[in-house]
């Protein structure tokens, strides 16, 4: 049986430990995280799969958008007054 080392503030495990909790996550966890993100974006090969992903959500929206024009003007409504 393998032991789990317990995640310390001031990593991103730790941010995402705080996140998971429902918590706000602590400075030193804030930090991990910007750093993580910031070194993610970094990588070309990385930002290009974002990149990717992102055009391909955007596509499948406006589809669905296209397929289904009254529910999705519901649904953009209630998201833009909160209700």
């Amino acid at each position: 049986m393998t032991t789990r080392t317990p995640v310390r503030c001031g990593t991103y495990g730790g941010y995402q430990r705080h996140t998971r909790r429902g918590e706000v996550p602590c400075a030193e966890c804030k930090k991990a995280n910007r750093e993580y993100a910031a070194a993610r974006r970094a990588d070309d090969a990385v930002r290009l799969e974002q990149n990717a992903r992102t055009a391909a959500r955007s596509r499948a929206l406006w589809r669905l958008a296209a397929e289904y024009p009254d529910r999705f003007r519901q649904l953009f409504i209630e998201e833009v007054t909160g209700t």
